[in-house]
């Protein structure tokens, strides 16, 4: 099973015990501190031949589905919990959709 899989598991039974309060982040430090590993770990793991022989493809998919996943991710958000507003809904799916 892939880490950000049982990462996501136990965030989420952590988030469902009462004994864990809420918790809030500034926005700065997921934009500035978590988000840029993320990314560059993503980056580096991708083996670079890999990379040069699907060169094509990943130009003409990328930036289209990363669009297409944030806006998805934040509608969905937005219609399973309405107190997220639609822009941070979309905010989360920018996160998400490029890792």
């Amino acid at each position: 099973m892939a880490s950000p899989l049982i990462l996501l598991v136990v965030g989420l039974a952590i988030g469902f015990l009462p004994q864990v309060g809420a918790i809030e982040i500034e926005p700065n430090i997921i934009l500035e501190m978590v988000l840029p590993p993320l990314l560059f770990s993503a980056a580096v793991r991708m083996p670079t031949m890999d990379f040069r022989r699907e060169m094509q493809a990943v130009a003409m998919l990328a930036i289209p589905l990363v669009f297409l996943s944030a806006f998805a991710v934040g509608f969905v958000i937005n219609w399973l919990v309405p107190a997220i507003s639609l822009p941070w809904g979309v905010a989360l799916g920018a996160v998400l959709s490029p890792t």
